[in-house]
Parts: structure tokens; C-alpha cells; sequence
């Protein structure tokens, strides 16, 4: 993300890989030991107490906690790089049964004051795909991770 976006945008940026997670991450913007890191919610807390910024929008819908902030569309990025939580289940598994799960399962994501409601809404926007739809989105997100390698091989 870190490569295509400086390649993007003729800059080139210092790497700095081995962080376990958002967390290590946020840890090391902390302590000032780099100046930009790439992150998925731990910021919330900062950002909402203004000692933290997000400096672009990775999802494909603005930011919860900042909804100013501008997608990186706007800074000639072609790629979204936002989190997605997908359930799965083996295939095969009878068709009552996956109607059964996927609607427990979209049940519980969007009933206000549920753990999984929270995790989400505290940062992300929710968005809930079922069936076809959510088929596709994924589709779409291989052919999307295709043409980043594409884009960032040398």
C-alpha cells in the first residue's frame, strides 16, 4: 500500500515493516519513531481527542471518526486499501443452512449495542453483503489485489 502510494505520487517513502498490527503501529507514531504509519482503528481514540490525524481515507466510504478526511482517489491512489470482515463457511453447506447463518449472522452485525455493531461502528462504516452481492465483492477485490501487483512489480 505504502510502495504503491509513494509510486503514485513520486515520493519515495522509508519502509518500515515488522510492527504486530494497527497497535504496533500506532505505538511507534507514539514515540515518534516514525512520522506516518498505516493503521485501522487504534487511532480512533487520538484522532477523536485531536492529538492524532488521519492524513487519507484507505476505505471506499468516508471514516467514522473522520469523515473529512480525503480518500486516497484524491491524491491519484486507483486502489482502495480499507478493512473488510468476511464470514465464511465450507462450501457445500445446504442452502437452508446458509440462509440460516447469513441472516443470524446480518442479524446480530447491525442490531445497535451488539459487541460486533460496536467493533465496527467505533471506526468503520458498517456495511453488511449477503449472497450475490457479496460474491462479487469479492470477486472484485481479486481482480482490484491483481492489478496492485500488477502496479507496483518492477
Amino acid at each position: 500500500m505504502t510502495y504503491y502510494i509513494g509510486k503514485s505520487n513520486d515520493v519515495n517513502f522509508s519502509i518500515v515493516s515488522g510492527d504486530k498490527g494497527g497497535r504496533g503501529v500506532l505505538n511507534a507514531i507514539n514515540a515518534d519513531d516514525v512520522d506516518i504509519g498505516w493503521v485501522a482503528g487504534p487511532q480512533a481514540k487520538g484522532v477523536a481527542a485531536g492529538e492524532l490525524l488521519n492524513l487519507a481515507n484507505g476505505e471506499d466510504q468516508p471514516l467514522k471518526v473522520s469523515p473529512e478526511s480525503e480518500t486516497l482517489q484524491h491524491v491519484g491512489v486507483d486502489f482502495f486499501f480499507g478493512a473488510t470482515f468476511i464470514m465464511v463457511a465450507p462450501a457445500g453447506i445446504p442452502d437452508d443452512a446458509k440462509t440460516a447463518l447469513t441472516g443470524a449472522i446480518t442479524k446480530v452485525i447491525q442490531k445497535e449495542g451488539s459487541k460486533s455493531n460496536e467493533f465496527i461502528n467505533r471506526v468503520f462504516v458498517l456495511k453488511v453483503l449477503a449472497g450475490d452481492d457479496a460474491d462479487a465483492y469479492v470477486a472484485q477485490e481479486s481482480k482490484d489485489s491483481e492489478a496492485l501487483l500488477e502496479a507496483t512489480a518492477d
